[in-house]
């Protein structure tokens, strides 16, 4: 202890004195656990202690100071409580076993959702928000009929036995029943769309230096829109149905499409459909009393829908889901031009749906329209995102 003695008055001058404790000072500590360091820290602000330990201490304390700051700082709950500096011991104890259960659950969680990454690596969400009618293109209708071509124009039945009477003569083809080249080329490209067990039958015989333009002759020899289809009928207006079908070449041979998207938005070079087809529909003309759009050129994508098109869009869509506004089509077909030797027994059309971008395949369910009858087909369409 320092003690100041009294001042002299001659020498003008100041005498510093130590004197002993008092021996009952020592006896006024605080008896526990805390040293009169401790004691001295609780009143020193938090940021003084982490910085003073991450600069002037050791590496243990330097990490602990790391701690401490990234804990006053982070938003994870918890984290902070641990390293406090001035937080009681059991809380500090009480916090982190809570923190090291909910480490132990994420852990398992994300172990698990690791394992079904493992085995199926694609997680999907759905959407299960309602999507208005009109913002679904309505779908594509392809119409293959059995008559795939016009008797008129070519018999595949008379032209295919002058063949076979000549094969069961000679055994081979020479052209001697005096088919055309015409006719030869015809029945070359029509023995495409006949059935399995016909087109292997007369594949040893046909001359392999035949190369027809399989396509176009079809739709050359096919029946004309008009013809199979006198009038259709959709969003409650009539038409004649060759002012809204396009031809379109499928497995089935050429076959009737409405609401198809055409050859130059779906394949990246149009010259990969070969055919020509003499009437394609004209969106831009397509409703003569409402207002013109023009250049609807694949305003409707499968990411983005519709942008900036009224209901005269392309493809075509409806706002209403009635058997009033729904397509309807009238088709016939004429006993004289049915053919059981290219095809099987069965007559009427074929019937496919599918999406407006995409190309119709043949091969999956179809709905089987007979001569005679009346099919009402009612699609549900199911929007995923």
């Amino acid at each position: 202890m320092l003690g100041f003695g009294k001042e002299n008055n001659k020498s003008n001058k100041k005498s510093v004195s130590l004197s002993l404790p008092n021996p009952h000072f020592f006896l006024t500590i605080p008896k526990h656990r805390g040293s009169l360091a401790s004691e001295a820290l609780s009143d020193v602000p938090s940021d003084i202690i982490i910085k003073s330990r991450i600069k002037y201490g050791s590496r243990w304390s330097a990490c602990k100071g790391l701690l401490m700051e990234y804990s006053k700082s982070t938003t994870i709950h918890g984290i902070r409580y641990i390293f406090e500096v001035h937080r009681p011991f059991y809380e500090k104890l009480y916090w982190f076993f809570l923190i090291s259960i909910s480490l132990y659950y994420a852990v398992s969680l994300m172990w698990d959702t690791y394992l079904k990454w493992q085995d199926s690596p694609v997680i999907l969400g759905f959407d299960e928000t309602l999507v208005p009618v009109h913002k679904i293109p309505f779908p594509t209708i392809t119409v293959c009929p059995e008559i795939k071509t016009d008797a008129n124009t070519f018999n595949f039945a008379n032209v295919s036995k002058k063949f076979w009477d000549e094969i069961a003569e000679t055994n081979s083809f020479h052209n001697q029943q005096n088919l055309t080249d015409e006719e030869i080329l015809n029945l070359a490209a029509t023995l495409h769309i006949c059935d399995t067990k016909v087109a292997e039958s007369f594949a040893p015989f046909v001359p392999k230096d035949i190369l027809p333009d399989v396509s176009q002759t079809l739709v050359d020899l096919s029946i004309t829109k008009n013809e199979t289809g006198p009038f259709c009928k959709w969003n409650g207006r009539f038409y004649f149905c060759d002012k809204i079908f396009n031809f379109v070449p499928t497995d089935e041979g050429i076959c009737y499409q409405f609401n198809g998207l055409q050859a130059k938005d779906i394949y990246r070079d149009e010259r990969f459909v070969s055919y020509r087809d003499p009437e394609i529909v004209d969106f831009n003309n397509y409703f003569d009393p409402l207002p013109k759009y023009n250049n609807l050129s694949g305003n409707w994508s499968l990411d983005d829908g519709y942008i900036d098109q009224g209901y005269n869009s392309y493809p075509q869509r409806t706002a209403f889901s009635s058997v009033r506004n729904a397509f309807f089509a009238f088709l016939q077909g004429y006993e004289h031009n049915f053919d059981y030797a290219c095809r099987s027994f069965r007559q009427g059309y074929k019937v496919f749906l599918n999406s407006p971008e995409s190309v119709p395949l043949t091969m999956g369910n179809y709905i089987l329209v007979p001569h005679g009858d009346e099919v009402m087909v009612s699609v549900l369409p199911q929007y995923v995102d």
